[in-house]
């Protein structure tokens, strides 16, 4: 005999939207999603339906979205060696301590 699996099951949860077209997801979405507070969700079109799925985003996806306040100095790989550089230094500053 097969186990019916939860997330093969359908169902609808009815939500209404703010006068700023905003929405609740309700706890039982959530849980069903594994979302939390700042969790990002992507809102997929498809077919005269939408639905919604989690999903992550990294640095890389975000990195030039933002105008910087100043110009850019360096490249992506010129900060992140930067970055990388400093906190080597730091690590070996640390073990020089103890």
């Amino acid at each position: 005999m097969e186990e019916n699996n939860a997330k093969d099951v359908k169902k609808k949860i009815r939500v209404s939207l703010t006068s700023k077209n905003q929405l609740t997801l309700p706890v039982e979405a959530q849980k069903y999603l594994g979302t939390s507070p700042q969790s990002i969700i992507e809102i997929v079109l498809e077919n005269g339906r939408a639905y919604i799925e989690p999903t992550s985003m990294t640095i890389e996806d975000v990195y030039g979205s933002a105008k910087p306040k100043q110009p850019l100095q360096y490249s992506w790989e010129e900060a992140e060696q930067i970055a990388k550089d400093e906190h080597a230094e730091a690590v070996v500053h640390e073990v020089k301590r103890k």
